[in-house]
Order: C-alpha cells, then sequence, then structure tokens
C-alpha cells in the first residue's frame, strides 16, 4: 500500500495528502447528485478537503459555513459557491432555498457534538448528514424528527487506499492548492506549544511538523 511520492511533490506537500483524503472519502460516502446542495460545517482541514472534494466532482452549490469569517476568503478559493457564518445567518435555510427539489447534504467537520441534533431539528425533509467529526462524548439526539423526516444519518471514517492515492494525484497534478491549507510549521519541540495554540481560537488551518530541527510555531503564508 506504499505510494510513490513524485519528485516534484515536496514532503510538506504530501503531509497534507492525509486531510484531503478523509474530506474525499466523506463526499464519496455522501454519493450526491451535482444538483443537489452541499453544506460544509466547519473550513478547517477536513472542511476545506470536502469542499475541494465536492468542486472535483462537479456539485453547482457549496455552502460553507463557519463562525469565523477568517475562513470566508480560503473557503470560496477551495471552491464554496456560498460562505455563511451560522453565528449570523441561517445556512440550511440557505441550502434550502438553493436546493429547490433536490436534495441537501450537511457535511459536519466541526467535531461539535451538540450541532448533530441542532441539524437533525433544523434539515429538511430527505437530508443526508454525513458525520465526518469524531464525537467521543455522550449526545441527547431526539431521532422522531429523523424518522418522519426520513434523514439519512452517515459516518465517514478516515479513507480507502484508492481514495488516499487519488488525494495525492490531485497534489500532483495542482488541482489543489495544498499551500494555502498549510499556515504553520513547528519544530519537534515546540510541538507542545503548536497544540496548546490550536487548543485556543485561531487562524490555523493545518500546521506541518518538521522533526528534522527545532524550532516554536512559525506561521506561513500560502
Amino acid at each position: 500500500m506504499l505510494l510513490p511520492i513524485p519528485d516534484a511533490v515536496p514532503s510538506e506537500a504530501a503531509a497534507i495528502t492525509e486531510p484531503l483524503a478523509v474530506g474525499l472519502h466523506a463526499v464519496n460516502r455522501a454519493q450526491m447528485n451535482n444538483d443537489d446542495v452541499a453544506i460544509v460545517v466547519g473550513c478547517g482541514p477536513i472542511g476545506l478537503a470536502a469542499i475541494a472534494a465536492l468542486k472535483l466532482q462537479g456539485v453547482k452549490h457549496i455552502v460553507a459555513s463557519d463562525p469565523q469569517e477568517s475562513k470566508k476568503q480560503i473557503a470560496l478559493e477551495f471552491g464554496a459557491t456560498e460562505y455563511v457564518n451560522p453565528m449570523v445567518d441561517d445556512e440550511v435555510a440557505k441550502a434550502a432555498a438553493l436546493a429547490d427539489n433536490n436534495k441537501v447534504v450537511i457535511f459536519e467537520c466541526a467535531g461539535v457534538s451538540r450541532l448533530l441534533n441542532d441539524y437533525i431539528l433544523r434539515a429538511p425533509s430527505k437530508t443526508k448528514i454525513i458525520v465526518t467529526g469524531v464525537h467521543t462524548a455522550p449526545l441527547n439526539v431526539n431521532f422522531a424528527y429523523a424518522t418522519v423526516k426520513e434523514l439519512d444519518l452517515i459516518f465517514s471514517y478516515y479513507y480507502q487506499p484508492e481514495e488516499f492515492a487519488q488525494s495525492l494525484e490531485n497534489i500532483a497534478s495542482g488541482k489543489i492548492a495544498w499551500q494555502k491549507m498549510r499556515t504553520g510549521k513547528v519544530g519537534i519541540d515546540g510541538v507542545q506549544g503548536a497544540f496548546d495554540t490550536l487548543f485556543k481560537p485561531n487562524d490555523h488551518i493545518k500546521i506541518i511538523i518538521e522533526p528534522w530541527r527545532t524550532g516554536e510555531l512559525e506561521t506561513v503564508t500560502g
């Protein structure tokens, strides 16, 4: 299952193959039609990977939802056709209006457990909810709403080997601007400090660990 890294692909680009494959797997699990409307919740590395995969698959309407306004520009650059700040506007209502008679497909990429029941309550009938975020805490969910509306609740975990290979090829062929996902780099001794930063509100997307050197977290621009 080893894959050769093309000579033109630097190691830090190859390291971004993994989140791209996670996003691609979630999109493949959704089995969308191009006229369906996607909502991608959370514009971190997995959310952006899902947006990129949706764009490459030809989905016409991709609504990016993130409360951090700083994520708007990069979400649009990766292929989102709309951006909604859920603290200000209703992303589900926006998607439902765009969908008309087509389905709404919600990709939960934020890992915020309370959002699951929230989307079950707000989603229109026949919506698919793809759970890509990892939820380890117990959660109260009223499945009566999901039953009446005949929602599809689908869980997505990691990726298949061919999806990993496809993601590496997408990087090598320039189909995905991986540089825009790389917002920081850190030496091996600065890893704990980098995690401390990530556990607080921040604008980082993906931090690359460079284990051959020492040094604190540095911001990198694409």
